[in-house]
């Protein structure tokens, strides 16, 4: 859908914890973001859990990139190089997020279980894209830091 940004503020927020449904949990200086949040239509169920906002305005020039650029994975508390796991760094901005799994086949610990998801808004039409896909070994296919561009032709 179409979302209505306030004026910007030259704001730079990542990860700001603040409880969902409750608009005084959001420091006043970010408060005319909340008629988005509410806009994403989030679950009751998921109100008075902790949930994290990121805010990034700044200009950007054209053919760049505000924040990472290129198909790529999140993973939070996954650490990655050329495809490869290599630890479960502490958790950061996941306040919805379950028990770690059990250990996986090669005795590492298991991912945590995410609940919830991502609502993501841009004011630049058709620059970005988020797929609802889940990659089950990311070492068969991520790159460095959850690159993905390699396969951008296979979607």
């Amino acid at each position: 859908g179409k979302a209505t940004f306030p004026p910007p503020q030259d704001i730079h927020i990542n990860m700001l914890p603040f409880v969902m449904g409750q608009q005084d949990s959001l420091p006043e200086e970010y408060r005319h973001y909340w008629d988005m949040i509410e806009a994403c239509r989030v679950p009751t169920s998921e109100f008075g859990k902790i949930c994290y906002l990121t805010i990034q305005e700044s200009l950007v020039p054209a053919d760049k990139a505000q924040r990472r650029q290129g198909l790529h994975i999140e993973a939070p508390g996954l650490v990655m190089t050329d495809g490869k796991f290599h630890g479960h760094a502490r958790m950061w901005g996941c306040g919805m997020v379950e028990a770690e799994a059990d250990r996986d086949e090669d005795d590492r610990p298991g991912l945590p279980r995410v609940q919830g998801g991502l609502y993501m808004a841009s004011n630049v039409a058709n620059s970005c894209a988020v797929y609802n896909v889940l990659v089950k070994d990311p070492k068969a296919v991520v790159g460095h830091n959850g690159d993905l561009e390699h396969i951008r032709p296979l979607r």
